[in-house]
């Protein structure tokens, strides 16, 4: 599935050790959320937008890969009972405080390698934000969504698409994306890609949503952009640069797509 140039270290990495020491270190800046995620976040506001529009009325969520928690905590937040996953023990621990902080309560999070998940309780929807790239097997992830989910139940995810200015620069200047291996992304996707791969496990896209563009990419992805975060994300001048990356973004390409599913066919009877 679109195995980029590149990413040497990052695959020799997660084959020498186990996935788990590579994200532990990936973490090991990661923080409790201080604050409930709102839709004017810079960062995930759009991100809870999509989420929200998608979600079903009622349920019960997994969280696939939930980091600090932040985004597992909205969505409890709002009434929906939250399993929240991450291979991480140290995102856990921290999510954990930050829900206890926030007065967080429905969401549960638990340290665990997805692959080694298992649940007798069907998911009304399941969440996989910027995780199927970092899975060696994606092919046996969906698969195992498609077993967790209730007919018609819906996964949304997001991943990063190999459209990215910044990402295509930096393979035309040294043959390789440096970030892509930092993090440990093992592919990039095109919208054809990712939705033939869901279409395999019975899954029907119901919306994708490219998101990303140059501007922001450059402040996510780069030390120099970092140092900018703080300054760009100020309600003054946050609704300029999303509306400029939102111009930039047609013209050069994006960055990622958030995407949303329903489980048409039983995994059992797809004869995958």
């Amino acid at each position: 599935m679109n195995q980029p140039r590149g990413t040497p270290s990052a695959i020799r990495e997660l084959t020498a050790n186990s996935s788990r020491v590579f994200y532990e270190k990936f973490h090991q800046r990661t923080q409790a959320p201080s604050a409930l995620l709102k839709d004017t976040d810079f960062t995930y506001g759009g991100l809870a937008e999509f989420v929200r529009r998608n979600l079903p009325q009622r349920g019960r969520i997994l969280d696939i890969g939930c980091g600090n928690g932040v985004l597992s905590m909205y969505i409890a937040s709002l009434g929906y009972e939250v399993v929240a996953l991450d291979i991480s023990e140290r995102a856990i621990r921290e999510a954990e405080r930050g829900a206890k902080k926030l007065g967080i309560k429905g969401v549960t999070f638990i340290p665990e390698d997805f692959a080694r998940f298992n649940s007798k309780d069907k998911f009304d929807a399941v969440l996989c934000f910027d995780v199927l790239e970092h899975l060696p097997d994606d092919r046996a992830a969906i698969d195992r969504i498609a077993k967790l989910l209730r007919l018609d139940g819906k996964i949304i995810l997001r991943v990063p698409s190999p459209t990215s200015l910044v990402h295509r620069l930096r393979i035309a200047m040294v043959g390789y994306d440096a970030f892509d291996d930092s993090v440990g992304h093992l592919r990039r996707y095109n919208t054809q890609s990712i939705t033939a791969l869901l279409h395999q496990y019975g899954f029907r896209t119901l919306e994708i949503e490219p998101v990303e563009g140059p501007l922001r990419n450059f402040l996510y992805t780069t030390h120099t952009g970092n140092r900018f975060l703080r300054f760009v994300a100020r309600p003054k001048i946050a609704p300029l640069l999303t509306t400029t990356d939102g111009l930039a973004l047609k013209a050069f390409g994006c960055s990622g797509f958030n995407l949303a599913a329903a489980l048409e066919i039983p995994q059992a009877s797809y004869g995958v």
